[in-house]
């Protein structure tokens, strides 16, 4: 997908004028809200790839034993919702960010993570060692 400011900012200009009238563009036009989707899903993996230093330092204080399981899945999560208010943020307001031709990369990797860690929600058999393999 080619990603273009200007197609991203009409759908969602034309997505909010929707909401206003009490309408949902997935209802008007499935193609433009997949479309809008893959455009909001790039801006949330650029995000993702700026806050990559904090993802990292994250990773580091756990693997060396600085943080606990249950703070590394919460510092996680508190990454994310913080990505998701500025995504919220930036989309009202029709700020389009400049993606990184890396940062889908990235945001697969922080994808497989938040899984492994959901994992541990559901299933704390891991020993920190196993964890740590999985994370390396």
């Amino acid at each position: 997908m080619v990603f273009c400011k200007k197609q991203y900012r009409k759908l969602l200009k034309y997505s909010q004028q929707l909401e206003k009238g009490g309408k949902h563009l997935s209802d008007i036009c499935k193609s433009d809200y997949r479309e809008l989707l893959r455009y909001s899903a790039k801006t949330y993996a650029q995000l993702e790839w700026e806050s990559r230093d904090s993802y990292a330092e994250l990773m580091d204080h756990f693997l060396n034993g600085k943080i606990s399981e249950g703070t590394l899945k919460i510092e996680f999560l508190e990454i994310q919702k913080s990505h998701e208010q500025v995504q919220q943020v930036l989309e009202s307001n029709l700020i389009i960010l400049s993606p990184n031709p890396n940062s889908d990369h990235l945001a697969d990797l922080i994808d497989e993570l938040y899984w492994v860690l959901e994992d541990l929600s559901v299933d704390s058999t891991l020993s920190l060692e196993e964890l740590g393999s999985l994370i390396k």
